[in-house]
């Protein structure tokens, strides 16, 4: 099933590449990337999603059901955990991030849980700034239902709070904080996360932050013949585009699914 929309006129664009999820990317002003990037993060995390796919077919495949329990028994997050701790010894903050996920697997009682993530989500926030995946790691802070609003917007507004942090990484915990405010049951919370998201769109209009918050806080017209609302995503290159880059031209997008 098909459906292809033509937008012309006054927003009117050129053919782009097709559009993938949308995920914050500094555009005011990069994130300091460190003098030198390991790779040895991301083959730690190779390696282990090959052992989980291996270890969960194993179990699949195992006839023998005391087999299959001392299978589960063993995650092999229990074995790669050491792994993960030197990284963050070496001073690989994503391993932070794989520890808060993984700690179900690694024997964590779930009592202590928030405590560690807590503890853990705090360190990366504090120390790894300079890095260029820092605003992904704000954004699974964020996002971490594991943790109730209120935490989470505590530690980004430690965030908001270093002034000597890049601007556009104070931008994005502003815009999170916001966007977890919204999600509050009291009117008080909701008045001031939507200000904050007003203050985006305002004051830092070229970031991405801003086009997100836009639709949230101001009434966007999507009759015929309107112009057409403004909206980041990536291509199949992994770049990130802005459908406001094409202004003057035309564009075809074409929203397809498989049903």
């Amino acid at each position: 099933m098909f459906t292809t929309l033509l937008f012309t006129s006054l927003m009117g664009f050129a053919p782009a590449p097709p559009l993938a999820s949308q995920e914050p990317k500094p555009v005011e002003k990069p994130v300091e990337k460190p003098v030198a990037q390991s790779t040895a993060y991301a083959d730690a995390v190779a390696a282990f999603e090959t052992a989980v796919a291996e270890w969960q077919l194993a179990i699949r495949e195992s006839k023998d059901a005391a087999k299959r329990r001392e299978l589960r028994r063993n995650h092999p997050a229990l074995a790669f955990q050491p792994r993960f701790e030197a990284l963050v010894a070496e001073g690989e903050g994503r391993g932070l991030l794989w520890l808060v996920a993984n700690q179900r697997y690694l024997g964590v009682p779930k009592e202590k849980r928030e405590e560690r993530a807590l503890d853990m989500y705090t360190r990366l926030l504090k120390d790894f700034g300079n890095q260029d995946w820092y605003l992904s790691a704000m954004q699974t802070v964020a996002t971490d239902k594991e943790l109730v609003p209120m935490q989470r917007i505590n530690m980004l507004k430690r965030v908001m709070a270093q002034v000597e942090a890049p601007e556009i990484q104070r931008v994005a915990a502003k815009f999170y904080t916001g966007q977890l405010l919204l999600e509050e049951s009291d009117d008080a919370s909701k008045d001031m996360g939507r200000q904050m998201l007003k203050e985006i769109v305002k004051d830092h209009p070229k970031t991405e932050f801003a086009v997100r918050a836009r639709p949230i806080v101001e009434k966007v017209d999507v009759s015929v013949g309107a112009m057409a609302p403004d909206f980041l995503g990536k291509s199949v290159d992994g770049e990130t585009i802005r459908l406001s880059d094409y202004r003057g031209k035309v564009v075809l997008i074409d929203f397809f699914g498989f049903w």
